[in-house]
């Protein structure tokens, strides 16, 4: 069990159960995303949305859905396959709708070679790839699609948030003087800061899972404290600035 202290902050990974049959099909669907983000086209910006992401929400996607009860196989493809729009050049690849895009991508090029996969099942992680960009009060609901958000999120509740933050926005400001945003609409998003401590924080409340809200807590203590760090050391920065006199 995890405990609220930053020093330690991660549950034990749990062992896996994936029949043989399973692992083939998971096996022939990491080639096929892999491929896809070995082969993003030029000048394509995926914002650290690459196939090191793919392959730590899928190992959360596994322990989250041991830790809930549920059979890890579907929550795992998910996981797997839900963010390959990003490595396209389509423009809803940076936006909310690359769930749609992604779902376009696997429905026409991977399901049919996975055999294992009933047409219930394809339903289900067709509508999970398609909401896990959502807000929560827009998704279908399912363990399914519940497991595959938690996994993406918790990528960003923790000390791999600020990487994430400035893979994505590496365009726009770090840090300005006396920030006050306080929306979680990414398009008042000004400054890297804001994507940390006003949109990455958010997604703490909107977690579905106990065991993904377990392994988050103290994941979000440590990164509070480093937020916390950080505007000290930059409101200093700024102090000295100021007494400049040159502005």
């Amino acid at each position: 069990m995890a405990n609220n202290s930053p020093d330690r902050v991660e549950i034990s990974i749990p062992d896996f159960d994936l029949s043989g049959t399973q692992k083939e099909a998971l096996h022939r669907a990491l080639i096929w995303t892999k491929g896809y983000f070995d082969n993003i086209p030029a000048g394509t910006h995926i914002g650290g949305h690459g196939f090191d992401k793919t392959m730590r929400q899928a190992g959360m996607a596994a322990v989250i859905a041991t830790g809930e009860g549920q059979p890890i196989f579907l929550p795992v493809l998910t996981a797997m396959i839900m963010d390959v729009g990003r490595a396209t050049t389509d423009p809803r690849s940076r936006t909310y709708q690359h769930g749609i895009l992604s779902r376009e991508i696997i429905e026409a090029e991977l399901f049919d070679t996975l055999e294992i996969l009933t047409s219930e099942d394809k339903d289900l992680v067709g509508n999970a790839v398609e909401d896990h960009p959502k807000l929560n009060e827009n998704v279908r609901r399912s363990n399914l699609v519940e497991i595959a958000m938690d996994s993406d999120r918790l990528d960003c509740l923790g000390t791999l948030g600020p990487l994430r933050a400035a893979a994505w926005r590496s365009n726009i400001p770090l840090i300005l003087p006396n920030e006050t945003g306080t929306s979680h609409d990414d398009s008042e998003i000004d400054t890297m800061w804001q994507d940390m401590a006003v949109r990455q924080m958010g997604w703490m409340d909107m977690l579905w899972t106990t065991t993904a809200r377990e392994i988050a807590t103290p994941r979000v203590i440590a990164y509070r404290q480093y937020l916390q760090r950080l505007h000290q050391e930059a409101s200093f920065s700024y102090q000295a600035y100021q007494q400049l006199g040159i502005s």
